[in-house]
């Protein structure tokens, strides 16, 4: 099982679509954060090249302060191999912290997947909540936890997590090594960081190249956690900056995952 996660910047195109699946990033399940959820895109041709859309959540709030910005990103899930449903009916109490039941549709076995794209929790609120904080207080909340780490612990999270140990203020860095030790807790492993035995804060490559994109700015922002009990990682592949530059500030994450 292919899984690819990719934050495509202000919504998927077509040629976005294509040139994924051109440079090699061909999977059975996309995970795309800032999808545009107006949905004027060509979504037909796009489902030809990363499968059949199966679900996309947003809860209106990417634009709420700036009306003029013409519409609104969320996340989306494509896969011809696997349905996917989301597994909480209600507006997600976390931005984002998604969970859904993947179920393959040739063999019927299914999995916990949390799509994750890490946002501010409220423009009034404490941001001592925001981005890696959601995550955090999604898997302290206990009635929401249950739907995030299933008994069976077959559960992967994937997405933008916005975190890294490359952040440079301590109170960031702190709530990155909180969130980590958490993750570790729950036996979930980070795909890149196993494949190559790296340790967080030693990655050789990056997934996020900073704000203005110049290059300057480089951070491991974008992860696939496994179950280490549940899931053999085979293969990571990680975009380069100079071929995605173009199309996002973020590169592609691709991993080859078996359910043991």
């Amino acid at each position: 099982m292919k899984i690819c996660t990719w934050n495509c910047r202000y919504g998927l195109t077509l040629e976005k679509a294509t040139y994924l699946c051109q440079a090699g990033y061909n999977a059975d399940i996309y995970a795309i954060q800032e999808y545009d959820m107006r949905n004027n895109k060509p979504i037909h041709e796009i489902e030809k090249h990363l499968g059949q859309l199966q679900d996309k959540y947003g809860d209106g709030r990417e634009y709420r302060d700036n009306a003029e910005s013409g519409g609104d990103l969320g996340l989306a899930l494509f896969s011809n191999t696997y349905r996917i449903e989301r597994i909480y009916s209600n507006t997600i109490p976390y931005r984002y912290v998604v969970p859904y039941k993947v179920t393959c549709k040739e063999t019927n076995e299914s999995f916990t997947f949390i799509h994750v794209w890490t946002k501010i929790a409220d423009l009034e609120a404490n941001q001592k909540q925001d981005y890696i904080m959601q995550v955090i207080g999604a898997l302290e909340n206990p009635t929401y936890n249950k739907l995030l780490i299933p008994e069976d612990n077959k559960a992967l999270w994937i997405g933008d997590f916005n975190s890294s140990m490359q952040l440079k203020n301590e109170i960031d860095k702190n709530n990155h090594t909180r969130f980590l030790e958490t993750m570790k807790k729950y036996g979930l492993v980070s795909a890149y960081h196993t494949n190559r035995q790296k340790k967080h804060g030693e990655e050789d490559q990056f997934t996020f190249i900073g704000t203005y994109r110049n290059g300057q700015q480089r951070f491991f922002n974008d992860y696939i956690f496994y179950h280490h009990d549940r899931f053999k990682c085979k293969t990571v592949t990680i975009g380069r900056f100079n071929t995605f530059s173009f199309f996002s500030d973020h590169c592609p994450v691709l991993a080859e995952l078996q359910l043991l």
